[in-house]
């Protein structure tokens, strides 16, 4: 079996968190930095100091598209995958931490080589996806208020522009400084990110995003995420 070959895919753009450094505004650097921050949804300004919780994937789903047949409840590779459990810890600054159980091990040589894979596979895509949402949950997808950048401004939106490292990175805003795409790119990269909100009391809540990304000669890979939340004790916590 090679489903394991499928989260590598959802976590090609996890380059994008790169986003936290780096510009210069021409008037006020500092407060336009300052207010676009405060325009969205935070954890830690909620008092959240770390997000605890499991993670289930559809096995189903992913060995249906993996095998391209119908996988019933009592097939031995589902059997086995459901009985892996995982968790993953995000503390205040953004960092995933993640674990996993195993309650019954495989009795044949093939899935005791491909039961790894598949393990991580499930903690690369978690770890990929963390990497993209905890800067709009938990830290900033915008850079530090004195660090430098360029901005002009559109007809309905800014385009805010800098360089950190060997990485080039352009941001586009709205007017109420929701973020409609994020472009890294590189000698050898080029990736985008497009986060979609929800605009609550607290602020801009990410709610989707398409990312695409290509590196080198490697073929490019496209991944869309939507994400659902429940109501924990007035936080809004992730359920899907």
């Amino acid at each position: 079996m090679r489903y394991y070959q499928y989260f590598r895919y959802l976590a090609v753009f996890s380059v994008l968190a790169l986003v936290n450094e780096g510009w210069a505004h021409t008037q006020d650097k500092g407060d336009f930095i300052r207010t676009a921050q405060g325009a969205y949804y935070s954890l830690p300004k909620k008092g959240v100091a770390e997000l605890q919780c499991s993670v289930a994937p559809d096995w189903a789903a992913i060995l249906r598209q993996e095998m391209k047949t119908e996988v019933k409840p009592d097939n031995a590779g589902l059997k086995l995958l459901n009985g892996v459990r995982f968790w993953v810890s995000v503390s205040e600054t953004g960092k995933a931490k993640l674990t996993h159980q195993i309650d019954r091990y495989p009795q044949s040589s093939p899935d005791m080589d491909n039961l790894p894979k598949a393990i991580g596979g499930v903690e690369e895509t978690v770890d990929g996806f963390w990497r993209t949402a905890s800067v709009f949950l938990f830290t900033s997808a915008l850079p530090k208020p004195e660090t430098a950048y360029q901005l002009s401004e559109q007809d309905s939106s800014y385009l805010l522009s800098y360089r950190d490292g060997g990485y080039d990175i352009v941001t586009t805003l709205a007017k109420d400084y929701a973020i409609s795409e994020v472009k890294v790119s590189s000698a050898t990269l080029s990736s985008s990110l497009k986060p979609r909100f929800t605009k609550t009391e607290a602020g801009f809540l990410l709610t989707a995003y398409d990312a695409d990304y290509k590196q080198g000669a490697a073929a490019p890979a496209h991944v869309s995420v939507q994400i659902t939340y429940q109501d924990v004790e007035a936080f809004n916590c992730l359920r899907t």
